[in-house]
């Protein structure tokens, strides 16, 4: 009996035996977790704020850039237009020298002295006391525009230059005993002189506006190319009449770079200043 228990023993372990082999099922390996590192689940959407961050800041920058080149590029073209009308102001001025150097030359030849003994001539008439009347008018009405003028009151000067010229060749033919060519110099001095007071009532008429600067004396121009002339310094405001190329004007004072000028009909008015050149 003994070996029959070994044998059933045998069996029961060759059954388990068998059921373990045909019942095993190979489970795959599954790698261990790497250690833990703390890993932020919100990295990456840190980092976008981060970057945009950066491109915000660098946006800002930029246009601070470009903010400060916009105020240098218009403070260089205030600069340049400021030059301009300087510029212009000078050349006008050089070619108001040249023009009374030529009228002082004038006043001096030939033909201007035989205008005058020709006048003495046709008018022998006069008398002493009329010609040395008409030329006391003169003289004061001179002297009055010249205490103006030293303060700035009048404009252009050229009228009062010709005034005391023909003042004094009028001193001088009456001291020749020309009375006849004294008084019709005298005469011709004091159509300069009202000439220079029908500018300043004109000036009288002309309301500055804010920013006007004058030129002292007004300055002799032309216009370089077909102009508006409007009734202010913009281009919004109304056109008055439209001046030709060459029409001359005087221009009177600037304010950006808008001339204040007035046409030999008499018309105030406003042209840019890149359409008119010095006479």
């Amino acid at each position: 009996m003994p070996w029959i228990i070994h044998f059933r023993i045998i069996s029961v372990l060759l059954i388990i035996l068998s059921l373990m082999t045909l019942g095993c099922v190979k489970t795959p390996v599954v790698a261990a977790p790497p250690p833990s590192q703390d890993v932020d689940p919100c990295a990456d959407y840190k980092n976008s704020l981060v970057g945009q961050g950066q491109l915000q800041q660098q946006s800002q920058d930029l246009t601070r850039e470009l903010t400060s080149c916009r105020n240098a590029n218009e403070n260089q073209r205030i600069e340049l237009q400021r030059m301009r009308v300087a510029l212009l102001e000078k050349e006008a001025r050089n070619l108001q020298l040249k023009a009374q150097l030529a009228f002082q030359k004038q006043m001096a030849d030939e033909a201007v002295i035989e205008v005058v003994r020709a006048k003495a001539k046709l008018r022998t008439i006069e008398s002493r006391a009329e010609a040395a009347a008409t030329m006391a008018e003169a003289e004061i009405a001179v002297q009055g525009m010249k205490d103006l003028a030293s303060t700035g009151t009048i404009g252009s000067a050229e009228n009062l230059i010709k005034a005391d010229g023909l003042l004094k060749m009028s001193a001088n033919e009456f001291k020749e005993e020309n009375y006849g060519g004294a008084l019709y110099l005298a005469g011709q001095a004091k159509i300069q002189i009202k000439a220079i007071k029908n500018d300043l009532e004109e000036d009288k008429l002309r309301e500055k506006i804010s920013g006007e600067v004058a030129f002292l004396p007004p300055l002799a121009l032309k216009l370089i190319k077909r102009s508006n002339l409007r009734t202010g310094p913009d281009l919004s405001s109304a056109v008055e009449r439209v001046l030709e190329n060459g029409t001359p004007v005087v221009g009177y004072s600037h304010k950006d770079e808008w001339i204040r000028v007035r046409t030999e009909s008499g018309e105030f008015g406003w042209v840019h200043q890149r359409l008119v050149g010095a006479r």
